[in-house]
């Protein structure tokens, strides 16, 4: 009913201002017929509203605003016009005013409107910014009522109903939080926050489709953000598995199922009391024997088996014990309950993060990494156990955002480094959980800080120290991942004991067929050092940037001609960027390695994408006249550079073109072309190529072989190619 009445009032305002406009346009008019019934109009209209002013006295609230697809309406007649001293000109009593006198009552009426609307907005900014204040220090109530009275002063700011809806679904008002994001959809219908906040909402209220549909309505309207928004989706969809899972255990243990019962029942025994700890230790090794599937692990998870360490007395009691006075015994039992739930976790998200919000594993994990104790046996017992659990945790996006959410990023780092400095025998294990936590962005930016730099101090000294590929690998994985993020990379170029520290790893773990894995780690070195090599670099970076690209030099002849690896496009890749960096002095040392190599890989067709191997060819004839000899020398050398010119990679196309461009300035490669269709090829090219840089290297190319033999000029003339490259080269500088 009440949406009935709102559209009836919202037609009939319209209606109003339909009327209005057509008045003031009457009035300005230059026919006098028409302004004439313009003002008869206007003063019926007036007479109207000065009758509704006698009826009554009320200022119309802002319940009673039409609503809008695009937000509130705020330019309705204010009825106290006349009280507040600016009612408009009585043009019954003023049949000879001037049109301009009505417009500029209307205007003036306006601009009143717009001044109130204006401190109305200001004095809700200052609320929302109170509400921001206490939101940040969990204050949730309180800022569900600042953020409450800022809306009565303003409803057209969908900031402010987001926010009240963050603040309620952290205080579990989830019907209310809905409320709030069908009014940020009435100010703007794409309110990005609005659409993820509604599927939160749902979310609490268990409507999974609702949530999901919420989700993807949020995709659509900002597609940039699917990776973010897509981690969202997967909460819901563990959860609706976690509910189906639950289904089926407790159907299963309702059957009379005996390995459900006997779970059950062993769960029963472990909560009797007074036993010594021998006895909680064995129950729990033997509720970890159970846990065989799926069923098994969510029964446990509906029995209350995952917070034994929060409500048990006598586990508690374990893990409150100092570390330097923990007994053998009451360490067992520790050891025995993180067991068990790293079995409870194995395949099961749901177990996963109700065991992260039922023990505190983050103060567990920092109070053991601070140990002085980790020498006795039975601590680094538990200390092993509790990073066990932690890995198969952080093995999901479920786990590791749960953790991230419930614990400080930066303690967390910290604490892995200090266990990576004392736990050699769990350093594999500690490493892939930093890994798999260096995939979360949020992992990434909250440990851009000293613990940061503690942490990847640590990894490096691990790689230095190691004799493992596999432990050498991961730890490249979390300095590519780290990478990601602009400000630790420009970090890690700005380090020259970065750049030197890879070099010894490409030293010490050379690709060898003896050495499993070793071409997946070089690979992973080589795109590390690729992607530092686009960043600003310290000083001094010349002389071991030099040494570097010499040593990839090196690795390049020693590659097999037909070989096509990630490893080799990363290696020419770097060599190329290198290049870049270094200009002439680098080249001048390099290129008798990389030319030969280079022409030999392309000559028996041994990459995919020769991309960045041609970039490599184009660095070495841009510094040195030596690096055009020695292609032009090399046999079938300029037709390997040649047929690039038929790639389907425009960037591909782009360089070979400019690649032959530099050799065009030897009078022999230009009479060498002669006989061949280049003039015709490069035409086309520089006719249909996409990019401009593309064809301005064709035009170039087509510009000295004319210059350099007469022949081309001529082939040139009868190709009408003049008249094309004009076309080319204007299009260019457009």
């Amino acid at each position: 009913m009440e949406d009935e009445k709102n559209k009836k009032d919202l037609d009939s305002f319209l209606s109003r201002v339909d009327e209005i406009e057509s008045i003031v346009k009457g009035l300005a008019s230059s026919d006098e017929d028409v302004s004439n019934t313009s003002i008869k109009k206007a003063d019926a209209l007036l007479n109207s509203v000065n009758s509704n002013l006698a009826k009554t006295d009320t200022v119309q609230s802002d319940s009673d605003i039409p609503i809008l697809k695009t937000g509130v309406d705020r330019t309705v007649i204010n009825s106290d016009a006349s009280k507040q001293g600016t009612s408009l000109p009585n043009i019954q009593q003023h049949n000879s005013a001037e049109p301009a006198a009505f417009m500029a009552a209307l205007e003036k009426d306006c601009q009143e409107r717009a001044e109130r609307k204006q401190r109305m907005k200001k004095e809700a900014e200052k609320l929302k910014d109170e509400g921001n204040a206490e939101f940040s220090k969990g204050n949730y109530a309180k800022a569900v009522s600042l953020y409450s009275q800022a809306t009565e002063k303003t409803k057209d700011w969908d900031v402010l109903h987001t926010n009240l809806a963050q603040a309620n679904i952290r205080l579990n008002r989830f019907e209310a939080a809905l409320e709030n994001c069908t009014w940020a959809f009435r100010v703007n219908e794409r309110c990005l926050k609005a659409f993820i906040l509604q599927g939160k909402a749902y979310f609490g209220l268990r409507q999974y489709e609702k949530a999901i549909e919420s989700y993807r309505e949020a995709i659509k309207v900002a597609p940039e953000k699917e990776s973010m928004i897509n981690a969202y989706i997967a909460q819901v969809t563990a959860m609706v598995e976690s509910q189906s899972q639950e289904e089926a255990a407790t159907e299963l243990f309702s059957g009379g199922d005996a390995m459900s019962s006997g779970l059950v029942e062993v769960l029963r025994k472990l909560r009797c009391l007074g036993e010594p700890p021998m006895y909680y230790s064995g129950g729990l090794r033997i509720l970890k024997s159970l846990l065989n599937d799926v069923n098994s692990r969510t029964l446990l998870r509906l029995n209350g088996g995952l917070g034994l360490m929060k409500v048990h007395p006598v586990i508690a009691k374990c893990f409150d014990a100092a570390t330097d006075r923990l007994s053998e015994q009451e360490a067992d039992v520790c050891a025995a309950y993180l067991e068990m739930l790293k079995s409870a976790c194995d395949d099961n998200d749901g177990n996963r993060v109700e065991v992260v919000g039922q023990n505190d594993l983050s103060n567990l994990l920092h109070r053991y990494a601070n140990s002085q104790c980790l020498n006795k046996a039975h601590v680094r017992t538990v200390v092993t156990a509790v990073i066990q659990l932690l890995h198969v945790i952080s093995e999901t996006k479920i786990g590791r955002q749960g953790v991230l959410v419930r614990y400080d990023a930066v303690s967390l780092s910290s604490s892995l480094s200090s266990l990576l400095a004392s736990m050699n025998s769990c350093q594999p294990v500690i490493l892939a959980i930093v890994n798999n936590f260096a995939l979360e962005k949020k992992f990434r930016t909250q440990t851009c800080s000293d613990a940061g730099d503690v942490l990847i101090k640590c990894i490096e000294d691990v790689i230095e120290e190691c004799d493992s590929v596999t432990t050498a690998l991961t730890s490249f994985y979390i300095l590519t991942n780290f990478a990601i993020e602009t400000y630790n990379r420009q970090k890690f170029a700005s380090r020259l004991q970065t750049w030197r520290f890879c070099l010894k790893v490409l030293k010490k773990f050379a690709p060898h067929p003896a050495r499993p894995r070793s071409e997946e780690l070089l690979s992973a070195v080589l795109g590390f050092l690729a992607n530092l090599a686009l960043e600003k670099t310290g000083a001094g970076f010349s002389e071991v940037g030099l040494e570097l690209c010499m040593q990839c030099s090196g690795m390049l002849v020693e590659k097999r001609p037909g070989e096509d690896s990630e490893g080799l496009q990363r290696l020419f890749l770097l060599i190329s960027r290198l290049f870049i960096k270094g200009g002439d002095s680098f080249v001048s040392r390099c290129q008798d390695m990389v030319v030969p190599a280079t022409l030999e890989i392309l000559k028996n067709k041994g990459l995919n994408s020769p991309k960045s191997s041609v970039a490599c060819l184009v660095g070495c004839t841009k510094c040195s006249d030596e690096a055009k000899h020695k292609i032009v020398d090399y046999p079938k050398g300029l037709k390997s550079v040649m047929d690039l010119l038929k790639s389907d990679d425009e960037s591909v196309v782009g360089n070979a073109a400019l690649c032959l461009s530099h050799c065009s300035d030897l009078p022999r490669v230009c009479k060498a072309f002669v006989k061949t269709n280049i003039i015709m090829d490069l035409l086309v090219l520089a006719r249909d190529q996409m990019k401009p840089t593309v064809r301005h290297n064709c035009a170039i190319l087509i510009a000295k072989l004319c210059q350099g033999d007469q022949r081309h000029l001529e082939r040139l003339r009868e190709l009408h190619g003049v008249e094309i490259l004009n076309t080319v080269l204007h299009h260019v500088k457009e």
